[in-house]
C-alpha cells in the first residue's frame, strides 16, 4: 500500500511551507508540519501490522531545486524510515503558477512535468534521500526508457523505478519487458491528454495507440 503525501494533496499541504501557515502545533518549524504524516504513517503500522509494506511518496522539489528542499526532503525521509514506512517514493513538483481567489494572489505548485524537464527529473533528490535512509527508495517523474531505468538502478541511484505514463501507453508494458520486446514499446508523445482526462474526472486515455495483445 501507498499512502500519496505529494503533489500538494491534504498531506502534501501540511509538509510544504507554500501552503502550511498554520501556527498551531502542526505548523511552524519542524516537527511541526511533519507531525500529521508521521502520525498516519504510524497509525497505519499499527493497524496492519509489520506485514504489509508500506510505501510513502513524496515531492522530493517543490517548485525551485534548492539546497534546502533537498534537506527537508531527506529529513521527511528519516521521519518516515522512523514512524514505520517501509518504501519512500519520491517524486515532486518543479514549476508555479499564480492564482487569485476572493481578491487575493497565491502561489500554486504544479504537479506535471512537461517537454521542458528533462527525463528523470527527481533522480538527484531521490539519491540523496537514499544516502539519508536504510529503507529502499523508489523513483519517478519522466522515466520512459527502459534503459533509463535500468541505468539509474546500475549506478545505484535508487532501489526501484516507477513507471507511470509509459504503462498508459503500453498495457502490456511489463509483459514486454519480460519477453525481452523494449525496442517494440510504443513512446509517450507527452501530449497531457492523459492528465487533462485527470483533470475533468473522466477515464485516463491517450493520444496513441496501446498495445493489445
Amino acid at each position: 500500500m501507498e499512502v500519496q503525501a505529494c503533489h500538494f494533496y491534504l498531506l502534501s499541504q501540511f509538509l510544504s511551507p507554500y501552503s502550511n501557515k498554520r501556527e498551531d502545533e502542526y505548523g511552524g518549524d519542524c516537527p511541526g508540519p511533519h507531525r500529521f504524516l508521521r502520525q498516519v504513517i504510524e497509525a497505519i503500522r499499527r493497524r496492519v501490522g509489520d506485514g504489509p509494506l508500506l510505501s510513502c511518496r513524496i515531492n522530493g522539489i517543490e517548485s525551485i531545486e534548492t539546497d534546502s528542499v533537498f534537506r527537508k526532503a531527506t529529513q521527511i525521509g528519516r521521519i518516515l524510515e522512523k514512524a514505520g514506512a517501509d518504501l519512500i517514493h519520491v517524486s515532486g513538483v518543479k514549476r508555479a503558477i499564480k492564482v487569485s481567489y476572493e481578491g487575493k494572489t497565491y502561489t500554486r505548485l504544479v504537479a506535471a512535468l512537461t517537454n521542458e524537464d528533462p527525463p528523470g527529473s527527481f533522480v538527484d533528490v531521490a539519491f540523496r534521500i537514499k544516502q539519508s535512509v536504510s529503507i529502499p527508495v523508489i523513483v519517478s517523474g519522466k522515466i520512459f526508457s527502459p534503459a533509463l531505468g535500468e541505468s539509474i538502478l546500475q549506478q545505484g541511484k535508487a532501489d526501484m523505478v516507477a513507471f507511470g505514463r509509459q504503462m498508459l501507453v503500453n498495457d502490456r508494458f511489463g509483459r514486454f519487458l519480460y519477453e525481452g520486446r523494449a525496442n517494440e514499446l510504443k513512446q509517450c508523445t507527452e501530449c497531457y491528454t492523459c492528465l487533462q482526462c485527470l483533470i475533468d474526472g473522466g477515464p485516463g486515455r491517450v493520444s496513441v495507440e496501446s498495445w493489445v495483445v
